[in-house]
């Protein structure tokens, strides 16, 4: 089941991309997961977004990269941060 996408994550108030980013991951994971309960596929979601992001304060800093399994795999360049000179 597809949850409603919160404007909170662990109480920091996201911005507009980054709670746009918040509800793509939201519909990635429900969408492979419909009939599990719409909070069990939020919390995945908000662990993955969680991934992304650096906490400053309250507020929410983007990451230009991070390490998938605990910081023992491979590095992730996200899509978010791709240059506008097209490289």
């Amino acid at each position: 089941m597809r949850p409603q996408t919160p404007n909170k994550v662990n109480g920091i108030v996201l911005t507009g991309t980054q709670r746009s980013r918040l509800g793509e991951l939201i519909d990635m994971i429900s969408s492979v997961n419909p009939t599990r309960r719409a909070a069990l596929n939020l919390g995945q979601a908000e662990r993955a977004f969680l991934m992304t992001v650096r906490r400053r304060g309250q507020t929410y800093q983007d990451k230009p990269s991070f390490r998938l399994d605990g910081g023992r795999g491979p590095v992730v360049i996200p899509a978010y941060m791709a240059s506008n000179d097209g490289q």
